[in-house]
């Protein structure tokens, strides 16, 4: 039996009455059924080695996550991935419409939309783009990036969609024009 179907009905009334728990590090809890969901960022430039950082997942994107996978609702067709400039932390009210202006989204790349988040399918109770990073190709005068963010509207900018996860990145990603930065966000859940 996989996860969602052992849990199905309980997860989705301890979730919608408050009944879960969010980690230091990001996780979400339902310590009542054993259940837990958590992320993580991989960044790497050029060569060097990939470094791994967790995340946040936002109240915005528990409740799209629940909404879509137990109650029927709409889908979206795709996930991008946002860099962000700001020397802030991501907190659980960040939504897609205030993602923007809590971040100070990092826009100083070639690419002219947010880098699609092509992710591998779902196994092994995790979701990620372990297999097709996304890459941003910084653009003249470079910059520092300082964290990232998964939301499902393409436009740099963009104020709509839905905001899933965040994380401020430990170390920050200070980059030249040209230079590029391969990002990859995984999800997993487990029960015990």
């Amino acid at each position: 039996m996989n996860l969602m179907a052992k849990h199905r009905a309980e997860a989705l009334r301890r979730l919608r009455s408050g009944q879960y728990e969010v980690s230091k590090n990001g996780a979400i809890l339902v310590p009542a059924l054993g259940l837990s969901f958590a992320g993580h960022w991989e960044t790497q430039i050029g060569d060097a080695p990939w470094e791994v950082d967790p995340n946040i997942v936002v109240d915005e994107g528990i409740l799209h996550i629940l909404d879509v996978a137990l109650d029927q609702g709409a889908a979206n067709s795709a996930f991008y991935i946002a860099p962000f400039g700001g020397s802030v932390t991501p907190v659980n009210t960040w939504t897609a419409a205030n993602f923007t202006a809590n971040s100070t989204e990092f826009t100083n790349y070639t690419e002219s939309t947010r880098v699609a988040w092509a992710n591998d399918g779902a196994a092994a109770n995790a979701i990620g783009n372990s297999t097709t990073p996304a890459t941003f190709t910084i653009g003249t005068g470079g910059g520092t990036i300082r964290g990232a963010a998964l939301i499902s509207a393409s436009a740099k900018s963009a104020t709509s969609g839905k905001l899933v996860a965040a994380a401020r990145f430990s170390a920050d990603k200070v980059m030249a024009a040209a230079e590029e930065l391969r990002v990859k966000y995984i999800i997993s859940g487990t029960s015990s």
